[in-house]
C-alpha cells in the first residue's frame, strides 16, 4: 500500500506494507510484522509496536517466558526525520541522506545499508547498531555496535565490532571492542572508560587506537597502534600489547601500575609520561618511560628512563637512571647511571657507574666524555695499600676494544686497553688499575692518572700517581710509587719508591732502592742499589752489592758501602767522585776505576784492580787502608 501525506494515526492489524511520506501522525504496527517504508525526504511522527516491547533476545540476551519479540519492520529510502521509533524490530536506512531521529528511540537493529547515509540520533537509541559505510551519531547506542567503513559517534553500552576500516568514537564502551583483522580506527573521548580491546583475528594485528585525554581501559591487546593524544591520564590496567603506543601530547600520561601491568610492543614516550614494564623497544624525546624495557631505548631530547634496559641505549641528551644490558651511546649532554653489559661507541656525556660492579665496554674509535662512580672513591687496596675501616672500593669496569677518547674515567677499579690503538684520556682519571693488555696499544693522558698502570708491551704516556709495571712496552712519565720492568721494556721517567729493572731500561731517578738484573738504568737511586750483569749511570745515596758478574756502575757519589760480593764487575768513578768504602765480602773481586779526581774516605778491601787514569792536577786520596790484587797507573801518576 502507497500512501501521499497523511494528517492522521495509522493503526496495522495485519503484516501490511506500507509506503509513505509525511506523517504527522503516530503509526502503530501493534505487534504485526508488517513493514512501513519511508521515502526520501519524508517527515513521519512516532512509529511504535505498542503490543509488546523490543524482546530480550533483540538485545542480544536471552529470552525469557512472557516476552513479546517485535517484528515490524521500519525503511527508510532516503533523507528524513522521525519523531521517535519505539519497539520495532529492525530499522534500516537504505539510501543516501540525513535520517533524523528526534527524540529516543528503541528496535532490534539500526542497520545503515549504504555509504552516504548519516544517521543522528542525539538523545540515543535501544538496539544494537551496524553502520556499515554510513555514519551513526548518538549519545547513546543500548546495545551492541558494528562498523563497517564508516563512522560511529557514540557511547555504547555493549561490544563494539569493526567489519571494515571504520572509525568509532566514544566516552564510554561497556563491552570488548574488537577490530577482528580490519584497520578500523577507535577515538576515545576525554574521561572516557573502555573495557578490552583487541583483534580477535589471530593472524591479523590490526587496528587504532586514539586517547583523545585521560580514560581508563582494561587491556588492548593485539592491535597495530595506540596513541595518547590528549592531555590527562590514561590507566591501562591489565597487561597490554603487542601494538606500537604512542604518547603525542607533552601532557598525556600511560599509567599501568597494576601489578603486573605491562606493554608488549614499542613504546614512544615523546613528550609525555609513561609508567610500564616494557616488553619490547622504547624511546623518549623529552618526556619520561619509569619501568624496565627489554630490548633498546632510545633518549632523543632532554627525556629520562628510569629502569633496565636489557639490550643497548642511546642517551643523547637526557638521563638514563639503570643498567643497559647491551652497548651504549651516550650524546654531549646524555648520562647514564647505572651498569653497561656491552660495549659503548661513543659517550658524549657522563657515565655514572654509580659504585656498582658495572662494566662499560668501549668499542674500536669510541668516544666517551666522563665515566664516574658517584658512590664511592678509589680505596687505598687499589693503590696497592691496606685498607682502612671505611674505604670505599669501587668494582666497575671500563673496556676498551681499540682507539678511543675519553674526557676523564673517575673512581673505577679497573680500566682496560683491550685491542690495538691511540687511546686519548684527556683529563687527569683515576682508577684502581689501568692495565694494557695488547701490544700496539697506546695511552695518553697529559693530566696525569691516580692508580695502579700495568703497561704490558703497550705504552702508557702519563705521570702516574700509583705503582707501575710494564714488560716490552714503554712507561714515559714519572712513577709516585713502585716501578717494574719485567720484560725488555723502557720506563722514562723518576720513580717515587723502588724499582725492578730486569732487562730493559729506566731513565730516570728512584727515591727507593732499585735493583737491576741485566738492564739499564740512567739516573740516581735514593736508597741502595742491587746491580746484576746489568748497567747503572747515576749516583747512589745508599750502598751498592753486585749479583751477578758483568755488572757496570758510572757514577759520581756512593753514599754506603760497595760489595762485589764475589763478582767480578766494574765501578767506574767520575772526576770529583766521592766513595765510603769497597769490597768484596766472598772472594776477591771488583774492579774500580777513577776517571780523575776522587775522594775515598774508607777502606778498599779483597778487590781485583784499581785502575787510576788520573790527569794533570788531579787527585785521587784514599782515606784508609788498600787491599788490592792490582793497582794501575794509565797515565804515568804516582801513588802518594
Amino acid at each position: 500500500m502507497i500512501l501521499g501525506n497523511v494528517n492522521t494515526s495509522i493503526n496495522f492489524v495485519a503484516a501490511t506494507n506500507l509506503t509513505v511520506n509525511n506523517v504527522t501522525g503516530q503509526m502503530d504496527l501493534a505487534g504485526q510484522a508488517g513493514e512501513i517504508d519511508v521515502n526520501a525526504d519524508a517527515t513521519v511522527g512516532n512509529i511504535i509496536s505498542s503490543n509488546g516491547v523490543v524482546g530480550a533476545a533483540i538485545l542480544g540476551n536471552n529470552v525469557k517466558t512472557g516476552d513479546i519479540i517485535n517484528v515490524g519492520t521500519v525503511n527508510f529510502n532516503g533523507a528524513g526525520t522521525s519523531n521517535s521509533i519505539q519497539n520495532a524490530l529492525a530499522v534500516n536506512f537504505q539510501a543516501a541522506g540525513q535520517v533524523t531521529l528526534t527524540n529516543a528511540s528503541s528496535a532490534g537493529t539500526f542497520t545503515i545499508a549504504q555509504s552516504g547515509t548519516v544517521v543522528n540520533a542525539a538523545n540515543g537509541v535501544q538496539g544494537d547498531v551496524a553502520a556499515g559505510d554510513g555514519n551513526f551519531n548518538s549519545s547513546l547506542i543500548t546495545g551492541n555496535a558494528t562498523v563497517g567503513g564508516g563512522t560511529i559517534t557514540s557511547n555504547i553500552s555493549g561490544t563494539a565490532t569493526y567489519t571494515g576500516a571504520g572509525t568509532i568514537t566514544a566516552t564510554t564502551i561497556g563491552g570488548q571492542t574488537d577490530f577482528d583483522g580490519n584497520e578500523g580506527i577507535l577515538n576515545i573521548n576525554d574521561t572516557g572508560t573502555v573495557g578490552i580491546v583487541t583483534s580477535s583475528n589471530p593472524t591479523a594485528q590490526a587496528g587504532t587506537v586514539n586517547f583523545l585525554g585521560g580514560a581508563t581501559t582494561t587491556a588492548i591487546t593485539n592491535v597495530t597502534a595506540v596513541n595518547f593524544n590528549g592531555a590527562g591520564t590514561v590507566k591501562i590496567t591489565s597487561p597490554s600489547g603487542p601494538s606500537t603506543f604512542t604518547v603525542n601530547n607533552a601532557d598525556a600520561q600511560v599509567n599501568t601500575a597494576a601489578s603486573p601491568a605491562a606493554l608488549t610492543g614499542t613504546v614512544a614516550a615523546g613528550d609525555g609520561a609513561v609508567f610500564a614494564t616494557i616488553t619490547g623497544n622504547a624511546s623518549v624525546n623529552a618526556g619520561s618511560i619509569t619501568g624496565s624495557i627489554s630490548k633498546d631505548a632510545t633518549i632523543t631530547a632532554t627525556g629520562q628512563i628510569t629502569g633496565n634496559v636489557d639490550g643497548n641505549a642511546t642517551v643523547n641528551s637526557g638521563q638514563l637512571t639503570g643498567n643497559t644490558g647491551g652497548n651504549a651511546s651516550v650524546g654531549v649532554n646524555g648520562q647514564i647511571t647505572g651498569n653497561i653489559g656491552g660495549t659503548a661507541t661513543t659517550i658524549g656525556g657522563q657515565t655514572d657507574l654509580a659504585g656498582f660492579a658495572g662494566v662499560l665496554n668501549v668499542n674500536a674509535n669510541g668516544t666517551v666524555e666522563n665515566v664516574i662512580s658517584s658512590n664511592g672513591v678509589v680505596g687505598e687496596a687499589m693503590l696497592g695499600d691496606s685498607v682502612t675501616t671505611g674505604d670505599i672500593i669501587n668494582v666497575a669496569t671500563v673496556n676498551f676494544a681499540g682507539a678511543g677518547t675519553i674526557n676523564s674515567i673517575q673512581n673505577a677499579g679497573a680500566v682496560n686497553f683491550n685491542g690495538p690503538g691511540l687511546v686519548t684520556l684527556t683529563n687527569a682519571s683515576s682508577a684502581g688499575t689501568f692495565t694494557i693488555v695488547q701490544d700496539g696499544t697506546v695511552v695518553n693522558d697529559s693530566n696525569g692518572v691516580t692508580g695502579n698502570v700495568v703497561a704490558g708491551d703497550g705504552q702508557f704516556n702519563s705521570n702516574i700517581d700509583g705503582s707501575a709495571s710494564v714488560n716490552d712496552g714503554t712507561i714515559t712519565g714519572g712513577i709516585s710509587q713502585n716501578a717494574t720492568i719485567t720484560g725488555d721494556g723502557q720506563i722514562n721517567g723518576s720513580v717515587g719508591g723502588n724499582a725492578d729493572v730486569n732487562a730493559g731500561q729506566l731513565t730516570g731517578d728512584v727515591t727507593g732502592n732499585t735493583t737491576v738484573t741485566t738492564g739499564q738504568m740512567t739516573g740516581n737511586t735514593g736508597g741502595t742499589l742491587s746491580l746484576g750483569a746489568g748497567h747503572v749511570a747515576g749516583n747512589v745515596g745508599n750502598s751498592v752489592t753486585f749479583t751477578a758478574a758483568g755488572g757496570a756502575l758510572d757514577t759520581t757519589t756512593v753514599g754506603g758501602e760497595i760489595d762485589f760480593a764475589g763478582n767480578n764487575s766494574t765501578v767506574t768513578v767520575a772526576d770529583t767522585g766521592s766513595l765510603t768504602s769497597v769490597t768484596s765480602s766472598t772472594t776477591t773481586a771488583g774492579n774500580v776505576g777513577f776517571a780523575a779526581e776522587a775522594n775515598v774516605t774508607g777502606v778498599i778491601n779483597n778487590i781485583s784492580t784499581i785502575v787510576i787514569e788520573g790527569a794533570t792536577g788531579k787527585t785521587v786520596t784514599f782515606g784508609d787502608d788498600i787491599s788490592v790484587t792490582s793497582l794501575g797507573f794509565t797515565n804515568g801518576e804516582q801513588l802518594i
